[in-house]
C-alpha cells in the first residue's frame, strides 16, 4: 500500500474518469496515471445496475493502474444528479449577552465554532437525506457582517451564513457499492460542483464572483461563488445527451452516430462560412447522408441556448442580482462544442470562458480537456481540503491548521 498515493473517481452517466496521483506534504498532487471506460449501469448519476456500473468502473480503474504502474486501495469520489441538493442557511449562538461595556465583551472562541456548527447540523432534511457539506459564506458579529475570520473577536451574538450540500444516503451508498466492488475503498465523497470549481476556478474568480457551468451528459450543474463561498449549487436536467437527441431526431440517424457528429464537428453558433462546408455520414447498413456545418450548428444552438437560460432561470430563482456581472466559465464535455462560450456571452450578457482543468505541474494533454474538471478538482479537493474533512486519512502527517481549516475539517 502506497500512503500518499490516492485514487480520484468521477462516474459520470457517459464516462468513467479515473486519476492516480500521489500528494506531496505541501497537499499538492502529482499525476501518476489516469484511465476511461465507456460508462454503463449509470444514469443522471444514479447506479441503475450495480453489476454493470462496477464493471465499467473498474475498466477505468485498470487503466489508470496500468499506466501508474501501481495499485490503489483508496479513492475518492464525486456525488452528482438529482441526489444532490443545495441551499443556504445560518447558524447563530450567543457570545456574551451580559456585559454591558464594550471593552469587556467576550471573544469568540473554537468551542462557539462547534456551537455553530452543531446548530447548522440539526437543519430538517428529507428522509434519507445526510449533509455532505458545510460551507461558510461569511460571518457576522452583532450587525457586522463580511467577517471571514471571527476566532478572538468580540461580540455579543455571532452567525454564519452557510451554504449545505445534502445527498441522498441510498444513492451514495450505491455508488459506493459499485466502486468498492472492484476492491478500492472510498474514504470521501464530494460534491461534483465543488471539484468541477477546484477544477477550473482561480482563486480571484471565486472572490469577485463567478457562475460555473459544468454540463454533463444526462444534468448540467450551476454554482454560483463569490467572496470565496458558494452562494448556490442547483442541477437542471437538460445536458449534452438531450443535443445529441436533437440531432437524432432532425436527421433521423442512430444516436451513436450523432454523438461522434456533435463531438467532431458540433458549433454552439452557426457559422455563414459554413453554409456550403458538407459533412458525409456513413450509416450503418452502408448508405451515406450529408449535412453542412452550418445546418448541423443550427440544430444545436437552440439546445445550448435553453441550458443557459435555463441556468440564467436558476440564478433568478435564488434572487442572487449581483450575478450579473459575474463572468462564466463553462466545464464538462459539452464545453468542448467551438463557439459555445459566445453563446454564453449572448445569453447571460457578460464575459464566458471554457473552463479547463489547471493547477498541476506536469498535466498530459489528453487530461487539458474540460470533461476531466470534476476528477482532476478531485485531487485538488483532497490535497486542499482533506486535511480539513473528517474522513482524513491516517496516512497523513498530522499538521497544525489555521482556525478556519479547523473549522473546515469538522464540517466537511
Amino acid at each position: 500500500m502506497y500512503d500518499n498515493i490516492i485514487m480520484a473517481v468521477d462516474a459520470g452517466s457517459q464516462m468513467i474518469k479515473v486519476v492516480i496521483a500521489e500528494i506531496n506534504e505541501q497537499s499538492e498532487p502529482t499525476i501518476l496515471g489516469f484511465g476511461t471506460a465507456n460508462s454503463r449501469g449509470i444514469k443522471n448519476g444514479q447506479v441503475i445496475d450495480i453489476f454493470e456500473a462496477t464493471d465499467s468502473i473498474s475498466t477505468a480503474i485498470d487503466n489508470a493502474e496500468k499506466m501508474a504502474n501501481l495499485h490503489t486501495e483508496l479513492c475518492i469520489a464525486t456525488l452528482s444528479g438529482d441526489h444532490i441538493k443545495g441551499l443556504n442557511t445560518s447558524s447563530a449562538v450567543i457570545i456574551d449577552e451580559h456585559s454591558s461595556d464594550s471593552d469587556l465583551l467576550k471573544t469568540v472562541n473554537e468551542e462557539d465554532i462547534d456551537k455553530l456548527i452543531s446548530h447548522a447540523k440539526a437543519i430538517d432534511l428529507p428522509v434519507d437525506w445526510k449533509i455532505l457539506h458545510l460551507i461558510p459564506q461569511e460571518f457576522v458579529l452583532d450587525n457586522q457582517s463580511g467577517i471571514k475570520n471571527p476566532i478572538n473577536l468580540s461580540c455579543r451574538r455571532l452567525e454564519a451564513r452557510i451554504h449545505l450540500i445534502a445527498y441522498n444516503y441510498t444513492s451514495a451508498i450505491n455508488l459506493k457499492r459499485s466502486i468498492e466492488n472492484t476492491g478500492v475503498k472510498v474514504t470521501q465523497f464530494f460534491s461534483h460542483s465543488l471539484a468541477s470549481a477546484y477544477g477550473t476556478l482561480y482563486k480571484d474568480e471565486m472572490e469577485l464572483g463567478a457562475i460555473l457551468i459544468d454540463i454533463g451528459s444526462d444534468n448540467t450543474k450551476l454554482s454560483v461563488f463569490y467572496s470565496g463561498g458558494i452562494y448556490q449549487t442547483s442541477i437542471i436536467n437538460n445536458a449534452g445527451k438531450n443535443i445529441t437527441t436533437d440531432i437524432a431526431y432532425l436527421m433521423q440517424i442512430p444516436l451513436s452516430t450523432a454523438e461522434n457528429l456533435k463531438k467532431e464537428y458540433g458549433s454552439a453558433i452557426p457559422n455563414e462560412k459554413h453554409k456550403d462546408k458538407e459533412i458525409q455520414i456513413e450509416l450503418i447498413n452502408g448508405s451515406k447522408i450529408s449535412i453542412t456545418k452550418y445546418t448541423l450548428a443550427s440544430y444545436i444552438e437552440p439546445r445550448v441556448e435553453e441550458i443557459f437560460s435555463d441556468i440564467k432561470n436558476e440564478c433568478r430563482k435564488a434572487n442572487l442580482n449581483f450575478y450579473r456581472t459575474f463572468p462564466v466559465v463553462i466545464t464538462g464535455g459539452t464545453a468542448n462544442l467551438q463557439r459555445i462560450d459566445e453563446l454564453a456571452e449572448l445569453v447571460f450578457e457578460t464575459k464566458s470562458r471554457t473552463g479547463l482543468p489547471y493547477g498541476f505541474s506536469e498535466m498530459p494533454d489528453e487530461l487539458k480537456k474540460p470533461e476531466f474538471a470534476a476528477s482532476l478538482g478531485l485531487l485538488r479537493c483532497f490535497g486542499e481540503l482533506s486535511k480539513k474533512s473528517l474522513t482524513q486519512t491516517k496516512s497523513f502527517k498530522k499538521r497544525k491548521f489555521k482556525w478556519l481549516e479547523n473549522l473546515l475539517k469538522k464540517i466537511l
